[in-house]
């Protein structure tokens, strides 16, 4: 009896599957079968390099000491531990739209050694997970690490459905404290953006119809203690390939399976060209092989060794070409090769085939002048003037110069976009020299030296015998400054008496001051210090845009106490400090009296 039952049950579980590796109808009374499918807006193994993402300095980079999918994954210090006192950062170079999403989420593997545990949250070392919506200028914490290691890979997934009405962009950020507690540091592998939608379908039966079985075999559920229920196939599909279907049961259970009827690996490839040894090839060839039938995508590598075990350019391209970016190194030799890939596989490997680039190439492009006005402020356009040289031996294709708003004389991601000027192809030695019209950024609330940045080719468009001698900055200075442009007071006075003291306030800065407080004094000299004592009077002054002036007059007391003899009045602007500016011994003016 117990057998015959057991039977039973089993025939009332049995999966209905469509040929191929359509999805799934679970037979388990009238159930609902909701099979997820995945929408991937944005996703990256990190085999083709950092193209995708701006870092900040020279901290964050590629790695092959440690992976989740062969061979390289991202991180914050490739050389060793990260140091103290740092702040570095990889950010999507481009915004993922999300709009059209229904329920997106940020998925990634990472494995981290950020042992710093002070007591203070705010000293320790922290790994950050940040999303923007407004093209990186400011930034929300949607997931932080501290005072923690890891030292295996651990998968991540990070509910974005509270900003699927925009675009956004993702940037993983290491920041340390100053003391020397430092670690191994934070490894990223597999990242994507994706939406995990839901559709529905149905299924009915009532035992009417006999219990025959498909010819395609059968599935039973088995339930594993902390998993739930999971698929056994008796026979038929291959259950370790195919197309994975979750299924919710009436019972609550999740159940999930992989189906598919044949799914051979694909062919190995053969490669086209560059031909096996050729030489002169261009510094960005584009490497061709032969479509292989069934192939979903291909990995290609170009490497400094026959044997590939240093990859200098990779990629993962779903056409039969792939043209190198960036750049190769001017008369170097090295090898190249593919293999195929589908859901069931991936081929072998080519054999590796060799090229030497181009020898004469010899270009070379940096800014050998440049300058910008010495002071700005913000939302202000502003006229840069450069000249672009090619330096180099040999005739350099057009490029382009752009320019960045920075706090320091050097490039990291956070800097700012201004701008940017169209430069011919240059011949060796030939400069080209123009004026461009760029705007300084809103916000800037701090008065400050600030630096414009130009960088020439910014774009890598030319393969150059130095990339790294292309920037060159000039400073500039933005803010507010308030002075005491004018001051008139009676030349003699009674003590006990009100006197009154014309004033004016003016911005002598080149950005915008907000409101302020003008105050009174009363010196035996002519320089005014901290002890000399205020008049009981003040003036409030209003926000001031650069150069503009506001003028008032203000009644004051002179104390009944003071002794007969000469004196300064003092009028000093902004004496609270509230505003932020440029020169801050500058905001007084004094006139002299006489108290009898």
């Amino acid at each position: 009896m117990g057998k015959k039952r057991e039977e039973n049950m089993k025939k009332k579980m049995i999966l209905s599957l469509c040929v191929g590796v359509m999805a799934v109808i679970l037979l388990l009374g009238a159930g609902v079968l909701p099979a997820q499918a995945e929408v991937t807006y944005f996703s990256d193994t990190f085999e083709s390099g950092l193209g995708r993402w701006l870092v900040s300095g020279y901290d964050w980079g590629l790695t092959t000491s440690t992976y989740r999918s062969p061979t390289y994954s991202l991180t914050d210090s490739p050389s060793g531990d990260y140091v103290a006192n740092t702040n570095v950062s990889a950010t999507l170079a481009n915004s993922i739209d999300l709009s059209a999403s229904t329920s997106p989420v940020l998925t990634f593997w990472h494995k981290h050694d950020i042992p710093d545990c002070d007591y203070w949250d705010w000293q320790k070392d922290h790994g950050y997970v940040e999303i923007s919506q407004d093209g990186g200028s400011t930034w929300s914490t949607i997931k932080s690490i501290a005072c923690s290691t890891q030292n295996t890979w651990s998968y991540e997934q990070i509910d974005l459905s509270s900003y699927k009405t925009s675009s956004v962009k993702i940037r993983f950020r290491l920041s340390s404290d100053g003391d020397e507690n430092v670690g191994d540091g934070w490894y990223i592998d597999d990242v994507e953006i994706k939406d995990l939608s839901t559709s529905t379908s149905y299924f009915f039966d009532n035992f009417e119809s006999g219990e025959s079985l498909p010819d395609f075999g059968n599935v039973v559920l088995t339930e594993s203690p902390n998993i739930g229920y999971s698929f056994d196939r008796l026979e038929g599909c291959d259950s370790t390939s195919g197309n994975q279907c979750t299924v919710n049961t009436y019972v609550t259970k999740t159940v999930t399976a992989n189906f598919s009827e044949s799914c051979p690996t694909p062919n190995t490839p053969s490669l086209i060209s560059p031909s096996n040894g050729q030489t002169g090839v261009s510094t960005t060839p584009t490497l061709d092989w032969s479509d292989v039938t069934g192939a979903t995508f291909y990995d290609v590598q170009v490497c400094s060794d026959s044997g590939c075990s240093i990859v200098v350019r990779s990629a993962n391209v779903t056409d039969s070409q792939w043209t190198v970016s960036p750049p190769l190194n001017t008369c170097t030799n090295y090898y190249w090769r593919v293999r195929a890939n589908n859901t069931c596989g991936q081929s072998p490997w080519t054999s590796t085939w060799s090229f030497t680039t181009i020898c004469s190439n010899n270009a070379d492009l940096i800014i050998s002048a440049f300058s910008v006005p010495t002071t700005g402020g913000a939302c202000q356009s502003i006229t840069v003037n450069d000249t672009t040289k090619n330096q180099g031996t040999s005739t350099a294709g057009a490029s382009t110069t752009k320019f960045y708003f920075s706090t320091d004389a050097t490039y990291s991601a956070e800097d700012k976009y201004i701008g940017s000027r169209s430069i011919p192809s240059l011949a060796a030695g030939a400069t080209n020299t123009g004026s461009t019209s760029v705007t300084l950024p809103c916000g800037i609330t701090d008065a400050d030296t600030y630096y414009i940045l130009a960088i020439a080719d910014a774009d890598n468009a030319v393969a150059e015998t130095n990339e790294i001698n292309n920037l060159k900055s000039d400073s500039i200075k933005i803010g507010a400054d308030l002075i005491i442009s004018a001051l008139t007071a009676p030349t003699t006075a009674k003590a006990g008496t009100t006197i009154t003291i014309g004033n004016t306030t003016k911005n002598n800065g080149t950005g915008d001051a907000g409101a302020s407080t003008n105050k009174f004094y009363l010196s035996v000299d002519t320089k005014l210090f901290p002890w000399d004592p205020p008049l009981d009077c003040s003036r409030a002054v209003i926000a001031l845009a650069a150069g503009n002036s506001n003028a008032g007059s203000t009644n004051c007391t002179i104390d009944a106490n003071t002794p007969p003899g000469k004196y300064y009045i003092f009028g000093a602007a902004d004496a609270e400090g509230t505003v932020p500016e440029m020169k801050d011994g500058n905001n007084t003016k004094s006139k002299a009296i006489t108290i009898n």
